[in-house]
């Protein structure tokens, strides 16, 4: 049996710079903690409506560069979840359409420096998932996706 006790995080910027958010993926309570970051010191503060619940067992979260949109590797699930992020606040509302199918066992995540794209490492049937991302969040798969990887594909970057 595999245990994963860490959770994942992704922390965000807000396009004007001024607002950060971090969120973390809780893999036995399959959802996700959102929080404010106090610039000054550090600190985190729970964002209001936090946490917000995902697929079974949410191993990874990635945000695009320009911290419009948060998505969740549904480890337990087979699934990504996808994300609008409330700029000034943090709090994450499910994109129309989510979550989204991908290979057995998504883990790792990573969205193209242009924002366009996400990939998926999916564990268990040693594929990378690829979707477009479109302008409100929602996925489509690229053509040919998924694509095949080595044994047991735990990251992408």
């Amino acid at each position: 049996m595999l245990a994963f006790s860490q959770p994942s995080v992704a922390q965000i910027t807000a396009p004007d710079k001024s607002t950060r958010f971090v969120y973390v993926a809780n893999f036995l309570s399959s959802n996700v903690s959102a929080y404010t970051i106090n610039v000054n010191t550090g600190a985190l503060s729970p964002v209001v409506g936090s946490p917000f619940a995902t697929g079974l067992n949410p191993h990874g979260v990635v945000a695009d560069p320009a911290g419009k949109f948060v998505f969740v590797a549904n480890f337990g699930a087979g699934s990504i979840s996808a994300y609008t992020i409330n700029t000034s606040t943090g709090a994450l509302t499910s994109v129309l359409g989510s979550p989204y199918t991908s290979g057995a066992a998504p883990r790792g995540m990573a969205v193209h420096p242009n924002g366009k794209f996400l990939y998926a490492a999916n564990l268990y049937s040693n594929t990378i998932s690829a979707y477009v991302i479109g302008s409100e969040g929602a996925l489509t798969s690229v053509n040919g996706s998924p694509f095949a990887a080595e044994q047991v594909p735990t990251s992408v970057a």
